[in-house]
């Protein structure tokens, strides 16, 4: 992707190849979700799909290594198996979200992740770094 016109350009192709990763890694359990009629799990979905990969390409943007990305969301994930009942959407089959996590909240992250990418991205361009 070095090779694309411009910067900006190449941030937006970097991000929406990692929800295309992200979409197609989950399709399965977005269709168990469709057939079970989980809107709580289809929006959780939705979330991950657009977080995730803005989690990734900002962590990786400010520590120039994708390292941090790996030690945090694996950090998260392993928290999620040990306490089920707090998942990431706040949700499993059957419940309602637990308070204080809602998807559309963390799914509004992903514009302000995807910003410090820009910023960032920017300023090292502007002081030669």
């Amino acid at each position: 992707m070095a090779a694309y016109p411009t910067a900006n350009r190449r941030v937006l192709a970097e991000y929406l190849a990692g929800v295309v990763l992200t979409a197609v890694v989950g399709v399965v359990p977005l269709l168990r979700m469709l057939v079970a009629g989980d809107e709580v799990g289809m929006s959780a979905w939705g979330t991950a799909v657009l977080f995730i990969p803005a989690l990734a390409l900002a962590l990786g943007t400010i520590s120039r290594t994708h390292r941090l990305f790996q030690i945090i969301y694996l950090a998260v994930v392993r928290g999620d198996q040990r306490r089920p009942a707090r998942r990431l959407h706040g949700a499993g089959p059957g419940r309602r979200p637990a308070r204080g996590a809602a998807p559309d909240a963390i799914a509004g992250l992903a514009p302000l992740l995807l910003g410090s990418v820009f910023l960032t991205r920017t300023a090292r361009r502007r002081l030669g770094g």
